[in-house]
């Protein structure tokens, strides 16, 4: 069987178009698959599976929990919320076996006011790198205060 000159130019135009598509499946595959890196993971901490984040049971262990060992947190970016005048970001806390979620009130925006610009969209589940954050003990709503952050990672 004999191939034209024009049958070879055609499958080689074929196959190098089957080529772009695959790698562009690739390359959206990888994305999708980027954008899920913080999955939700299982908490073996009864607290957080019975209480919700709002009650105190559920901030004070956290704050147990986080003030034990600060550096082993990866901290996700989950909302922006304004309660009672109030500007607070929601943040999961996470480490191996272990995610809770925790409202920081910010009263210095300086580092973040993109983030408050766009009221936190296009940043969720960004993670925040090099958290700093005090503990406040007379909010009814956080019982974390904003601080510093290193960068925040999308």
């Amino acid at each position: 069987m004999a191939f034209t000159e024009q049958g070879v130019s055609m499958l080689s135009s074929v196959l190098n178009s089957s080529r772009a598509n695959f790698s562009l499946l690739l390359v959206i595959a990888f994305v999708l698959l980027a954008g899920c890196r913080y999955k939700e993971q299982e908490n073996k901490n009864v607290i957080f599976k019975t209480h919700e984040p709002t009650s105190n049971e559920y901030k004070q262990e956290l704050v147990q929990q986080v003030m034990s060992n600060k550096s082993d947190f990866t901290y996700v970016f989950n909302r922006y919320l304004v309660i009672d005048g109030q500007e607070y970001i929601e943040v999961r806390f996470m480490k191996k076996n272990f995610v809770a979620m925790a409202l920081i009130l910010v009263k210095d925006w300086t580092k973040m006011a993109q983030l408050r610009k766009v009221k936190g969209i296009s940043y969720k589940n960004a993670e925040i790198r090099g958290l700093k954050f005090g503990i406040l003990t007379n909010n009814p709503h956080s019982n974390f205060l904003y601080k510093d952050h290193d960068s925040i990672v999308d």
